[in-house]
């Protein structure tokens, strides 16, 4: 399983992250500096402030924590 950490939850980071998450070999997560988004992306699936009315891959997870790095 590949393991890839993308800084920043905004339009391009998520679209990466959507797109890296396709293939379930692929283990993504996204770090924000933002707690309501990563809150967003982990219970809803969703990150409605930069990527309205799309549903994300459900293997995608976010984070705030800079110790991921």
């Amino acid at each position: 399983m590949a393991k890839t950490v993308i800084a920043g939850a905004g339009v391009f980071g998520t679209a990466l992250a959507q797109r890296l998450a396709q293939n379930a070999e692929n283990d993504v997560t996204l770090h924000t500096i933002i707690p309501e988004i990563a809150k967003e992306i982990n219970a809803e699936h969703t990150n409605l402030h930069y990527v309205p009315a799309k549903r994300l891959n459900e293997r995608i997870r976010a984070t705030t924590d800079d110790a991921i790095f």
